[in-house]
């Protein structure tokens, strides 16, 4: 505890000596002191307050003792005091036997009504539900008996009211808010009139936006290749070959992970063999692919796949960056 009270001590820029120590630990144990962080931050916080930042010595700390440590104690026995309920010594000779009655707490002095009071969900009046709450606790002290609290005010939180005005039943859409524009914005006078203009008003009020004659939209039907026209009923116009589309990208997508790799590796690029995106190895491999999704949606650490291109036969592997410290992903 000494080694812990002095490192606490140099984390604050305190040197301590060792009888400042010695007086420390003599607090701890008096006080029911177990961490040596707590001790050492009450006693800033009383340097700091009432010492104007002094250096802790044996006279600070015994100062330091009187008014926190035994203030708190003296407190403490105090709201103890109170606490007690005196009554008056029962004589030597006389045996208390308490009323026999049908419900079982009436030994404690509980009635049949504070229990059913204490699962009242109802209001009720709060001026007899306070008297009635005083006097169980009158009843149980004079016995000197250990019972649970009870709360002062007992409709001290307010309920929500019942909304009788409205003819809605129980339903999700009766405890919602109720959606729509407030009223004090509904109420602004002249919504969605002009209350601006720039220009002769005159020109403006008389102007119609309004289009006089209708455009003659001309439809021409293109020629294909040499002019020959698309006679062909089934014919795709337009229309591209998606593995024709797959096949350039990824012959694209090798030249490009080629350049990289020729810039980052320099001249002898070529060296470096780029394995299948599959491949099993102990070693550091190199590959080429797309990164995408498995799923419609964001990437996210545990949905991003690996794509590979022509040369890596497109086979796919799954990728997992959770544990992964940092990972960079470039669109394409």
């Amino acid at each position: 505890m000494d080694v812990e009270i002095k490192q606490q001590f140099e984390e604050m820029g305190v040197e301590a000596n060792e009888d400042v120590i010695t007086k420390s630990l003599e607090l701890c144990a008096s006080y029911c002191v177990d961490d040596a962080a707590e001790f050492v931050e009450q006693w800033m916080a009383f340097s700091i307050s009432n010492l104007n930042g002094a250096e802790p010595s044996v006279e600070n700390l015994t100062e330091f003792e009187r008014k926190v440590f035994q203030a708190k104690r003296d407190k403490e026995l105090a709201q103890a005091n109170r606490k007690r309920v005196s009554y008056a010594t029962p004589s030597t000779n006389t045996i208390y036997a308490p009323p026999v009655d049908s419900n079982p707490l009436a030994i404690y002095g509980v009635k049949d009504s504070a229990v059913i009071d204490d699962y009242d969900v109802g209001g009720g009046d709060a001026n007899s539900a306070s008297q009635d709450l005083n006097d169980d606790e009158q009843m149980l002290g004079s016995y000197n008996v250990c019972h649970t609290p009870k709360p002062k005010a007992r409709n001290a939180l307010a309920r929500t009211p019942a909304r009788h005005g409205d003819a809605l039943l129980f339903s999700p859409a009766s405890y919602s808010p109720i959606a729509g524009t407030p009223r004090s914005h509904s109420a602004i006078a002249g919504s969605g009139k002009i209350v601006y203009t720039f220009g002769n008003p005159t020109l403006i009020g008389t102007a119609k936006w309004a289009s006089t004659q209708q455009a003659k939209i001309q439809i021409k039907q293109l020629l294909r290749h040499n002019g020959a026209t698309l006679d062909e009923p089934k014919s795709n116009y337009m229309y591209d070959c998606l593995r024709e589309k797959c096949d350039i990208a990824a012959d694209r997508i090798f030249h490009i992970g080629k350049e990289l790799c020729k810039k980052v590796f320099g001249a002898n690029a070529d060296n470096y063999e780029l394995s299948q995106v599959d491949n099993h190895s102990q070693e550091i491999t190199k590959t080429i692919g797309t990164i995408c999704c498995d799923h419609e949606g964001p990437l996210d650490p545990s949905s991003t796949m690996l794509a590979g291109t022509d040369e890596a036969r497109c086979l796919t592997v799954r990728l997992n960056f959770s544990k992964a410290k940092s990972v960079a992903v470039f669109p394409g």
